[in-house]
């Protein structure tokens, strides 16, 4: 099994910047293209003025770095207005924040809300409007309608990588630990579930809708020696209930989904030897990434701690940019138009890798990869 090393920063792919709070509603043009204008929507989740986990904030900025430059170039077909709306966490009020940008006359809208893909793809459908999920990329949301396309990497890859890891390393009795809150790791927990029943291999899955200070709290220290290694699919609070388990099992195998400085600081010493799946700077396309990453720091004046979120996020908007440019007048409506030459990307030389759409809508080209924190 290959694993690759990574230190405690190479793990982040950059240094971890501040984040940049936009209204929840904004129009953003640029001179240079002559073209007619098109308006491209985007939807993120918002909390009380902070973004959650995922920070939908650094997507939205890379989107914004790509129309900006798109808008620059007189070569454009078109002008783009990229329109910014706020969601809450559990996606209620979606429907309306649709409602409202189907109103200005949007062609495409970028949802990366996994619930929410799933609440709006019959009305998108419905609307002639495009919708695009750069966050997810699975099974379940491949099959909701023809214009629905899914730009990143598989999520049932990644529940592949980890469940090869246990094989291979000959581990058994593994208890994951997941978030219900977070729609993609509910969804990572599931496809490993099958993973696991496929493989014969002893999972058990413990959900949790707030996890306790006290991991112990969740998961009593009798059950706990049940298990000979963990996995944790949640957010930075997850770092704790490493801490606790290692207290107990110096020596266990502990598994994560991506890891951030602050998982890192609330873990501690846990996290030396932490097994985790993701996608850095290493990963991407080197020289891409370096102008990619001088660019958001130029124009942001922090870099993204979500490396591999928004690097997808830039692809994706990138991909359907284009998409438009080739787009010829005489096709009949846009988003048909449109539609068929997104149908036909293959091995577009993105910042994370050769993307490829499929013809049930999703991608192929960009993987995940198992990291071992040495530090």
């Amino acid at each position: 099994m290959n694993v690759k090393a990574a230190s405690s920063l190479a793990a982040l792919g950059l240094l971890v910047g501040a984040f940049l709070i936009l209204n929840d509603q904004a129009g953003v043009e640029d001179s240079g293209s002559t073209g007619p204008e098109i308006r491209i929507g985007w939807i993120g989740t918002v909390s009380e003025g902070q973004r959650k986990y995922f920070h939908d904030q650094e997507s939205l900025n890379a989107v914004l770095l790509a129309v900006e430059s798109y808008n620059r170039r007189v070569t454009s077909s078109f002008r783009v207005k990229l329109l910014v709306e706020g969601i809450d966490e559990d996606a209620s009020g979606i429907q309306s924040t649709y409602e409202n940008m189907v109103s200005q006359n949007i062609k495409v809208l970028l949802v990366n809300h996994y619930e929410g893909t799933i609440l709006l793809a019959e009305r998108a459908k419905q609307d002639d409007i495009i919708l695009v999920n750069s966050a997810h990329n699975d099974h379940h949301l491949e099959s909701l309608n023809e214009n629905v396309f899914l730009i990143g990497k598989r999520t049932e890859d990644l529940s592949g990588l980890i469940a090869d890891d246990i094989i291979y390393r000959e581990l058994s009795k593994i208890l994951f630990v997941y978030s219900e809150q977070d729609n993609f790791m509910k969804r990572i927990a599931e496809e490993t579930e099958d993973v696991c029943m496929k493989t014969g291999l002893q999972c058990a899955f413990k959900p949790y809708q707030v996890l306790p200070d006290n991991f112990l709290d969740l998961v009593p220290e009798s059950e706990l020696r049940q298990f000979h290694s963990f996995a944790f699919l949640g957010g930075d609070e997850t770092g704790h209930a490493m801490k606790a388990v290692k207290e107990i099992f110096p020596f266990a195998p502990i598994y994560s989904v991506g890891v951030s400085e602050k998982l890192i600081q609330n873990a501690g010493k846990a996290t030396a030897g932490l097994f985790y799946v993701g996608f850095t700077a290493s990963d991407a396309n080197r020289e891409m990434t370096k102008e990619f990453t001088v660019r958001y720091f130029t124009k942001f004046k922090s870099y993204p701690a979500m490396f591999w979120k928004t690097l997808q996020a830039y692809d994706a908007i990138n991909i359907i940019l284009y998409s438009l440019n080739t787009v010829e007048s005489g096709e009949g409506k846009l988003t048909d138009g449109l539609k068929t030459r997104l149908s036909s990307i293959e091995n577009f030389n993105g910042v994370t890798g050769f993307i490829t759409m499929l013809p049930e809508g999703s991608s192929r080209g960009v993987y995940w990869n198992l990291y071992q924190l040495a530090n």
